[in-house]
């Protein structure tokens, strides 16, 4: 798959957004987005995220594995997205910053908003990590845990 740069759209200020979704579900496994571009900038809102397709949101959940958050244009984002019973685990071993929302991933309870983390490496999200030739996300989903890596290419 590969980013269209040739598309002629009807409106000269707004290009029509993308939303590839999957024909099977998954309760497991393990993600890979190893991207070499990925799309920038004010207004725009690239993701790579999973949500349930069997109940309406946040009840099935959502996690997002790739995307930039308001002002952040240089950090990627990971964020959990749940209805209950979802809470992030800040003894587990990990290289991101806590966000501040909170650590319950409760949605109906913090106005849509997420527990999640924010990486570190200013590489990992935007004009940055396409810099040095994009990176590589990836979701491990077992029964008991979700976890989130980022490779930084270089």
């Amino acid at each position: 798959m590969r980013v269209e740069k040739d598309l002629k759209w009807k409106s000269p200020d707004m290009r029509p957004s993308v939303r590839i979704t999957s024909k099977k579900a998954i309760n497991q496994g393990i993600l890979v987005l190893e991207a070499a571009h990925l799309p920038y900038g004010k207004g725009v809102w690239p993701s790579f995220w999973l949500t349930g397709a069997d109940k309406k949101w946040p009840d099935s959940g959502e996690v997002d594995i790739y995307q930039g958050v308001g002002d952040n244009t240089t950090q990627n984002s990971v964020s959990y997205h749940a209805s209950g019973g979802c809470s992030y685990d800040t003894a587990a071993q990990q290289s991101g910053i806590l966000s501040k929302v909170s650590t319950d991933c409760d949605a109906t309870k913090h106005n849509i908003e997420a527990c999640g983390n924010v990486d570190p490496n200013e590489k990992s999200y935007g004009a940055a990590a396409n810099s040095v030739g994009g990176g590589v996300y990836i979701l491990w989903w077992t029964k008991k845990s979700i976890k989130v890596r980022l490779n930084i290419l270089s």
